[in-house]
């Protein structure tokens, strides 16, 4: 009698394989800028994914159904390089193999190469809002191929500074204007549904103004640990959103220019981002707005509420005004009584970014101290009005 070994189905670590990265401008428009022959045509690039799908199909035969590995792409330069995305789901709806794989597709957002105007680069920075149709046309490609318009989307990376472009290439205005710039794109992706915006990237090689931490490459320089540039701060600030997105709106925001708010409330309380995006050769506008918070959850409307206001701009949680405040910076902390609403005025600089945080108080605000935060005069003083709501502060 011979004997089988059991096999025990194999995890993997990796969970995606995006193919390629940015082929459309590596292998063509580059190319056809340089002078050079093009080395693929977009009709041509669907051919080099087939390899990567059939790839991880082998190794997903290994592995345990729950762990197999997702791929997807082409990973264009943009979205609107016209006509890769389409030659490419063509590609894919033309695959006679029933074993294709297209589990995401992906690009990214910088802005794009006009093809009509000599490839001219044409940067999403001075109007984030046109990326807001991209999933759109996506559901409209996909139905008119018969392709199942449930794949999601992935922008794998977004910025306004692709490459080594800058603004002001001696001004440090740039690292704040990539900031502001990121969370408006950002914006924009919010509200296309399957469609996942990624933030691109710790520390880039080249392109400084994308670092999510500083790190400085001149002579006899030492780059500081664990400090995080404006944008690093950023993501810190949208990591402290609560987690239900709720409705927001302004009326200061134009082409894609000017006041932005998002909100977002849970059973923890609730937060408001509020930015003033401005490009540098948009005017450089300061706003002074008012915030106006309505609805507020009943945990925040029939007690004492802690509010924490965190700050982002040319001269607060950035290193290059002051190194030794370069994280984040919380500019105010208050308990409060607010009723059903909140209202406050806020001074917008050109791309600054506030953050409120609207939390329950609690009797351990109070402690080690805590009551001479807040103004109180004594650890009972501050207790009675986290727990009752009479402020006896004067």
């Amino acid at each position: 009698m011979s004997r089988q070994a059991s096999r025990t189905p194999r995890r993997s670590l990796t969970g995606y394989i995006e193919f390629y990265n940015e082929p459309d401008w590596l292998h063509h428009i580059q190319q056809v800028i340089s002078g050079r022959e093009p080395r693929v045509q977009p009709e041509e690039l669907y051919q080099w994914y087939v390899p990567y799908y059939e790839a991880a199909n082998v190794v997903n035969a290994e592995l345990d159904a729950s762990a197999r590995i997702k791929v997807g792409g082409p990973t264009l330069a943009s979205f609107d390089n016209e006509p890769w995305i389409a030659t490419f789901l063509d590609g894919y709806a033309a695959d006679i193999n029933p074993d294709k794989r297209l589990d995401f597709v992906s690009w990214h957002a910088y802005g794009f190469f006009d093809r009509d105007n000599g490839y001219r680069f044409e940067q999403y920075k001075e109007n984030p809002s046109v990326v807001a149709t991209q999933r759109a046309r996506l559901y409209a490609m996909l139905k008119e191929r018969d392709i199942t318009e449930h794949i999601p989307a992935f922008v794998t990376e977004t910025g306004i500074y692709p490459g080594g472009l800058v603004d002001e290439r001696n001004n440090m205005n740039d690292w704040l204007r990539q900031a502001a710039g990121v969370a408006s794109l950002h914006y924009w992706y919010a509200d296309q549904p399957m469609t996942i915006p990624f933030h691109w990237t710790v520390r880039h090689g080249t392109a400084r103004r994308k670092d999510q931490l500083v790190t400085l490459r001149g002579e006899g320089e030492t780059t500081p640990p664990d400090t995080f540039t404006p944008y690093g701060n950023l993501m810190v600030m949208q990591s402290m959103m609560k987690d239900t997105r709720v409705s927001a709106t302004s009326d200061s925001l134009v082409n894609g220019q000017g006041v932005y708010a998002m909100a977002s409330k849970d059973a923890s309380g609730a937060s408001v981002m509020v930015w003033n995006y401005q490009t540098f050769r948009g005017g450089e506008t300061a706003f002074e707005a008012t915030l106006d918070m309505t609805n507020l959850p009943a945990d925040l409307r029939d007690g004492a509420v802690r509010k924490q206001v965190f700050l982002i701009d040319s001269q607060t949680s950035n290193y290059w005004a002051n190194p030794a405040t370069a994280n984040l910076q919380r500019v105010d902390d208050q308990l409060l009584d607010l009723g059903a609403s909140y209202s406050k005025v806020l001074q917008l600089d050109p791309n600054a970014i506030h953050l409120i945080l609207l939390e329950p108080a609690t009797k351990d605000h109070c402690k080690d101290g805590g009551w001479r935060d807040f103004e109180f005069r004594n650890q009972g003083q501050c207790v009675r009005f986290v727990t009752t709501g009479q402020d006896s502060r004067g």
